[in-house]
């Protein structure tokens, strides 16, 4: 169990996919560490993933969020609804992206 009580779980369907389930707790800090990872530059070969997986995630995240009342594109609601605490430790290099389609769903 995790600390939020959900139970993550990763699973291979039939198809040899691998399926992954998690709360949306676990989804933040998921995104959190790999886009600190690879804005350090500690990821040099996980371009696809900063182009495909962390773009995936950012969007479905910022929809959450949004919906939540969040605004995606102040930086400081963005990183307190993820949990940074200590955004000297993640640079700010990229903003959220655009939040448009995000917003027009609230």
């Amino acid at each position: 169990m995790t600390k939020a009580g959900a139970l993550m779980e990763l699973r291979e369907s039939s198809a040899g996919q691998i399926e992954l389930r998690l709360s949306p707790e676990q989804l933040k800090r998921l995104y959190v560490a790999l886009f600190c990872k690879l804005q350090t530059g500690g990821c040099t070969a996980f371009d696809e993933l900063e182009d495909d997986l962390l773009l995936q995630m950012q969007s479905y995240l910022q929809r959450y969020a949004a919906a939540q009342g969040v605004d995606c594109t102040a930086h400081e609601q963005w990183e307190r609804f993820l949990g940074i605490t200590h955004p000297q430790h993640c640079p700010r290099g990229i903003l959220p992206a655009d939040t448009t389609e995000t917003t027009s769903a609230t």
